[in-house]
Order: C-alpha cells, then sequence, then structure tokens
C-alpha cells in the first residue's frame, strides 16, 4: 500500500473531517515537523518514533577520474529512530 499525502488526507477525512479540513490538517502537521527539524530540534511521535537532525563532518573525496582529492561541502542529515511499539508491530507484519 503507498502512503503518500494524498492517504494521510484521505485517512483524515475518514474521521468525519471535510477533504479541505483534511488536508489543511496533514499539511500543517507536515510543516511542523518539518520547520522543528530545521530548526535543530528533536520531533517525537508517541507510537512512532522521532526525528533529529544533525551535521555531518567535512570530508575529503577521492575523484577516481584524476586521483585528486577534494573537500566535501558539510550536509545536515535527518534521522528517524522507530519506538519499540513502530518495530515490533513491523515484525508481526500486517495485520
Amino acid at each position: 500500500m503507498k502512503a503518500g499525502r494524498r492517504e494521510l488526507v484521505a485517512a483524515v477525512a475518514g474521521l468525519g473531517l471535510t477533504r479541505e479540513r483534511s488536508a489543511l490538517a496533514v499539511k500543517t502537521i507536515i510543516e511542523s515537523v518539518t520547520g522543528a527539524i530545521l530548526a535543530d530540534e528533536a520531533v517525537s511521535l508517541r507510537g512512532f518514533g522521532s526525528f533529529h537532525s544533525r551535521g555531518s563532518r567535512r570530508a575529503l573525496m577521492w575523484d577516481p577520474r584524476t586521483g585528486a582529492t577534494r573537500p566535501v561541502k558539510p550536509a545536515t542529515l535527518v534521522r528517524f529512530r522507530p519506538c519499540r511499539e513502530f518495530v515490533e508491530g513491523l515484525r508481526k507484519g500486517p495485520a
């Protein structure tokens, strides 16, 4: 099953909200999580997991064509750590 934004909106709409209000709710949640991660804050969703960002170190890359090394810019990495209930649900398989 594919679970994109459209499917999330449909699931929220199934709770009795209109499609427009459901879309706004999903959009707000995604923007809140994204904003917190960009602000270098950890985001924890109970029953699902947590997201946090960290910077990578500056590194050297080897170019196989020239044999030269060159620096690679540090990047921001986003990590997801699933909670125990999430992992146990994955191990059990689909219901």
